[in-house]
Parts: C-alpha cells; sequence; structure tokens
C-alpha cells in the first residue's frame, strides 16, 4: 500500500513510475472510501513478483513525491474471485468457468434466476450458505494450513 500519493495520480502513471524504479507492477488501484466511494491518497500495489513486495517497502518516492509504504492491512482475507469463487486469485486474472456465489451453479451470479430469498449453496462445501461466507470450513482450513506455512 502506498500512501501519501495524492488521488488524483492515475495509477497507470504510478505504475510507469514503478516500472521505470525497476518493479514488476501487474496493477494498481486508487482506494476507495468504504461509504462514499470517494478516492483515497492510498493505492494498492500487486506486485508479479515476491522479490517486488519486500523490496517495495525502500521505496521512497513515486512520481517526485515522497511517499510512504506500509503492509495492506486487508490482506488478512484471502482473495476470492468473483467469477469462479475459488481462493487466491480474482477475476481480472480468472479464465475459469464461472460459478453462481448463491446456488452453485455453472453460470456467473449475475445471471442466476435463483430469487435472493432462497437457501444459497456453497461451491465449496456444498451447505446451505452462499460461497462468499467466511465462515465456511474449508476457508477456515485454508487459512490454518496458510498460517503454518508462515511459521
Amino acid at each position: 500500500m502506498i500512501k501519501k500519493l495524492h488521488h488524483s495520480c492515475s495509477p497507470e502513471s504510478i505504475s510507469d513510475d514503478l516500472k521505470n524504479q525497476g518493479y514488476k507492477v501487474l496493477e494498481v488501484v486508487n482506494k476507495l472510501k468504504w461509504k462514499t466511494k470517494e478516492p483515497l491518497d492510498m493505492f494498492l500495489i500487486s506486485f508479479s513478483c515476491e522479490e517486488d513486495v519486500k523490496k517495495i517497502f525502500e521505496l521512497k518516492t513515486v512520481l517526485g513525491c515522497k511517499v510512504e509504504v506500509e503492509n495492506n492491512k486487508e490482506a488478512k482475507l484471502i482473495a476470492q474471485c468473483k467469477r469462479c469463487q475459488a481462493y487466491g486469485h480474482t477475476q481480472k486474472y480468472c479464465n475459469m468457468e464461472p460459478r453462481c456465489v448463491k446456488c452453485a451453479g455453472k453460470h456467473s451470479t449475475n445471471d442466476c434466476k435463483k430469487p435472493n430469498d432462497a437457501t444459497p449453496k456453497c461451491v465449496h462445501c456444498g451447505e446451505a450458505h452462499p460461497a462468499s461466507y467466511r465462515g465456511v470450513l474449508w476457508l477456515l482450513n485454508c487459512r490454518k494450513s496458510e498460517m503454518q506455512l508462515k511459521k
């Protein structure tokens, strides 16, 4: 997360500047206020290389502006794809078959004919909750495995 960089800076120009500094940038996203969706003076950066993730903390300037770099606090959650419902990636980089978050069907959630008040079905475990439910046993087991790997 890069802070203290004005929200009027374009993600493309930030990406170009970071690439010129030797980073392998995949994506730059301007963070938004949760309720109002107004842009913040913070940018989330995705890298294609683990070394860049560690090296980014040495960064002092972007586009000639003094910046602060810190860990993304949201990183405690495992990313979930809104296309296939799998964990560990996002829909932008997904080529998998679509799966519905509500009924586990082989269609996108937007195309689901199931009413919103109908009982959902999880793609991962088949239980009666949406695939985005963060208490699903499958996800909890993934988190435990991830924590053991970090030790």
